[in-house]
């Protein structure tokens, strides 16, 4: 099984799959490391560069090069459910769970650094 977590931008998708991977016994696997790593550099300041439509596609890029195997956990970022065919590929081999969450709850989240 493949468990893949979406939600907005601090929501919680990182610690929470961390720590439903290591109770499982999965693989861990944040999206926004990967994209972290083909960028080079912070993921807003790609983002102010850039502009939305390139991450959403080094997003979607990311999520489609994706080694999916059984046993693993995926947190996704922000930005997947706007790639269809990242959806896409998700749906079909992975079971999706949305994570939410309160404004001030998630603010209190991304206010520290």
């Amino acid at each position: 099984m493949i468990i893949t977590l979406i939600g907005m931008a601090g929501v919680g998708k990182s610690t929470i799959g961390k720590l439903l991977a290591t109770h499982l016994g999965y693989s861990f696997v944040d999206v926004d490391d990967l994209i972290k790593q083909r960028i080079g550099g912070q993921l807003q300041d790609y983002l102010d560069e850039k502009g939305d439509s390139a991450f959403i596609k080094v997003e979607e890029d990311a999520i489609l090069n994706l080694d999916l195997k059984d046993k693993m956990v995926i947190a996704t970022g922000g930005s997947a459910i706007y790639s269809e065919a990242a959806m896409e590929i998700l749906s079909e081999k992975s079971i999706i769970i949305l994570l939410d969450d309160t404004f001030p709850n998630i603010r209190k989240r991304i206010s520290h650094p």
